[in-house]
């Protein structure tokens, strides 16, 4: 993705330039007070631009789906669905889920809807092994599929899970280790329902066995909007507030949870982790921190952008992507944050809410009522 460096790195920190179809125009100067057209006959080199000043939102936004830009698929979504999650084991096999009961499946040809669900909002997606997949909507109205399980939810193959009565609070993320025995949830805020909002789970046929919850320093009502791991013993959640959570021991019997300082009030939506010592969290108003291990303090980060971030995602320490409110993807190739242009989008600028690359160039991004994909070189 360095190559791209330059092809993405033209947006400034706010993009206020409009098209040049909806620029202001002066009234002509009076024809007393135009120059004198003979000048140009006397030698005077007249320079001429080449071509018109290119908009800053023209070049993000192009009319027509260009290389190296993302781009709308065809996908059967409900008019006004919003879709929060993705999750996928390869470009072949991808799974996405949000409100009014969207769930979607992509073979590698075309996007197919589930018609298990025609209600429901679902915030989370986990993929544990090639065989089962986790639908997370609460922890009374989750859904697992696997073959291991009956199928309760028709055709499908969903299996209905639950952890209790008084698990309503929206679950926002699910993270777990391929080789782990605890799947740890982010809850939604619960100032309302008193229920820890950063907890684990096991599965033990249909029902989720809580493990307790964590021993988060502050108030646990604060909403848990992003996990991530590397290993079944350490995890990462960011929420509310701009809390920020290490949860070493993640596996065991006792897991300890680390706060730290991310030097922000704002809410953080997202972590990722590029690697054991360098992560990434991204929040609302254009905020992005990043921890590389030396101190409990996290280092701001600019980026060029003001709108609110939703998602992060890593695939190394040189190709990280955030997407956002306002049709917003950004890129870091190891060195710098850049805007990514996306193609075919008219007038519209959906907000974006969870990315999944596939490599430095391939990636889908979710959000309000759209799919979009990244195929940065032809034929992939």
């Amino acid at each position: 993705m360095s190559q791209q460096r330059g092809r993405w790195a033209f947006a400034g920190t706010v993009l206020v330039a409009a098209c040049s179809s909806s620029e202001v125009h002066e009234a002509p100067a009076p024809l007393e007070d135009l120059p004198d057209a003979s000048y140009a006959d006397a030698g005077v080199d007249v320079p001429v631009p080449d071509r018109a000043p290119e908009c800053e939102e023209c070049r993000i936004y192009p009319d027509d789906c260009e290389p190296e830009a993302f781009c709308p698929v065809a996908a059967p979504l409900e008019t006004s669905a919003r879709l929060l999650a993705i999750a996928g084991s390869s470009p072949h096999a991808v799974w996405v889920a949000g409100s009014m009961g969207a769930v979607l499946s992509f073979d590698g040809q075309s996007w197919a809807r589930d018609p298990s669900f025609e209600n429901g909002t679902f915030g989370a997606l986990l993929l544990r092994g090639a065989d089962e997949i986790w639908l997370g909507g609460t922890l009374t109205t989750s859904y697992v599929r696997s073959s291991a399980l009956p199928s309760d939810a028709g055709a499908s193959g969903w299996t209905p899970v639950s952890a209790g009565a008084d698990g309503v609070a929206g679950i926002q993320a699910m993270w777990a280790a391929p080789d782990g025995t605890w799947v740890w949830i982010g809850l939604s805020n619960t100032s309302i329902y008193r229920v820890p909002t950063l907890s684990r789970v096991r599965r033990e046929g249909a029902t989720l066995v809580r493990g307790g919850a964590a021993p988060v320093p502050g108030p646990i009502i604060l909403a848990m909007n992003g996990l991530d791991g590397l290993s079944k013993d350490e995890v990462w959640a960011v929420g509310e507030r701009g809390t920020a959570y290490r949860i070493t021991g993640a596996d065991g019997t006792t897991p300890v949870v680390q706060a730290f300082n991310t030097q922000t009030e704002n809410a953080l939506n997202a972590v990722a982790l590029a690697s054991e010592n360098d992560i990434w969290a991204v929040g609302n108003v254009g905020t992005v921190r990043r921890y590389r291990g030396t101190d409990a303090t996290w280092e701001r980060v600019d980026v060029p952008t003001i709108q609110s971030l939703r998602a992060v995602k890593a695939a190394s320490p040189v190709d990280v992507w955030a997407v956002g409110d306002g049709a917003t993807v950004l890129h870091f190739d190891g060195a710098e944050w850049a805007r990514v242009p996306i193609g075919g989008l008219g007038g519209a600028r959906p907000n974006l809410r969870a990315v999944l690359p596939f490599g430095h160039d391939r990636a889908l991004v979710v959000g309000d009522r759209i799919i979009l994909e990244l195929r940065a070189k032809e034929g992939r």
